[in-house]
């Protein structure tokens, strides 16, 4: 049983991992479009702002419920 607990523990790290990798692309490309001067349309920002709070939110529910997981344990 020990076992299939550190399993299920890796793939909800790799899950999270790819959540957050896919969210931060267009925030680290707007970013990047900015530190070249290009220019980036508001939209664009805000969308890239959106979805870096979308990634906190996330990794909050995340961490709350590890800690549950680890309570009940």
């Amino acid at each position: 049983m020990v076992v299939g607990k550190l399993v299920a523990r890796v793939h909800r790290r790799q899950a999270v991992r790819h959540v957050v990798a896919n969210k931060i692309q267009l925030a680290l490309l707007a970013l990047q479009e900015l530190k070249e001067g290009r220019v980036v349309a508001p939209k664009l920002i805000k969308r890239a702002v959106f979805d870096l709070r979308v990634i906190l939110r996330f990794l909050d529910r995340q961490e709350r419920s590890e800690k549950k997981s680890s309570k009940r344990s």
